[in-house]
């Protein structure tokens, strides 16, 4: 049996530029923060696993602007009631960022 080639890094690369330019950039901004709130949590320091000593206010601070500024984008072209579940996660964020403060 004959093992099948591993990609190269380059194929990889193009198979991700493809499935990328075929997403709604609405998707892709919506996937980014996901990650931008995971950020935040992380640099406020939620997550138990995390060193405490890794808790930076004014990053968590970047990372929430951010997050709200984009709700704004995409606050037209989403489903109301996702919208509803981002403004929840800001509501949250913010709170922690008050606690923290």
């Amino acid at each position: 049996k004959m093992k099948k080639p591993e990609k190269t890094e380059a194929e990889i690369m193009a198979e991700i530029q493809e499935a990328m330019a075929k997403t709604p950039v609405k998707d892709l901004i919506l996937q980014f923060m996901m990650t931008l709130s995971s950020i935040a949590y992380q640099r406020l320091g939620v997550y138990q696993e995390l060193d405490k000593t890794k808790i930076d206010l004014s990053e968590a601070k970047v990372a929430i602007d951010s997050y709200e500024a984009l709700i704004k984008i995409v606050e037209t072209q989403t489903k109301p009631e996702e919208i509803k579940t981002l403004k929840g996660i800001l509501s949250s964020l913010k709170m922690v960022y008050v606690e923290k403060k």
